[in-house]
């Protein structure tokens, strides 16, 4: 019996302390709360506090060079550029996609990315190692636009894109081929 009664004050006791700091809460003032968050800085000073903390720069990877194409990885300036299955190979790919490969000379991509798109290229992606995939517009000659890309300083490399470029490596063996399909 007193095992009971032991439990039941307990029980009582722990209910009863719960509501009495909320009691407590609710009847404080609207004086005394905002006095509490006096103490805390406003928004603005909390963010310039954050702000001062010393400038550190941290140095962006080297350009590596290369370029990783779905036919193996190489690089422009010393290598030729892999082409893919000779069933899918265009002469013409440039005048008729009008795609083109521009590499940069920096691991940080936003000035050539600017510059490209200032001179109104459209920027399709990027291709591991610091390459865009660009369409060179219309109004545009596809040649003469590429070579003028080339000369400029945030350019390591341009080139067409190899028409095989854009189909799985999978898939390219079979094209071409007369009696099969491919969906």
């Amino acid at each position: 019996m007193n095992d009971r009664r032991l439990v039941f004050v307990t029980l009582v006791m722990l209910v009863l302390s719960g509501w009495s700091t909320g009691i407590a809460s609710a009847s404080a003032t609207e004086e005394e709360s905002t006095t509490q968050y006096a103490e805390y800085p406003g928004e603005e000073a909390l963010f310039q506090a954050f702000s001062i903390v010393s400038e550190s720069t941290h140095e962006l990877r080297r350009a590596s060079g290369f370029i990783h194409s779905p036919y193996g990885t190489f690089d422009p300036v010393e290598q030729p550029i892999p082409l893919g299955p000779e069933n899918l190979f265009d002469l013409a790919a440039l005048e008729r996609t009008r795609f083109a490969l521009v590499q940069s000379t920096s691991a940080d991509l936003t000035g050539l990315s600017q510059t490209l798109s200032e001179l109104g290229m459209v920027l399709i992606e990027t291709i591991p190692d610091d390459t865009f995939l660009i369409r060179i517009p219309m109004q545009f000659d596809a040649s003469t636009t590429l070579s003028e890309l080339s000369n400029l300083d945030e350019v390591r490399w341009a080139g067409h894109l190899p028409i095989a470029w854009r189909v799985s490596p999978e898939v390219a063996v079979l094209a071409g081929r007369e009696s099969i399909t491919v969906d």
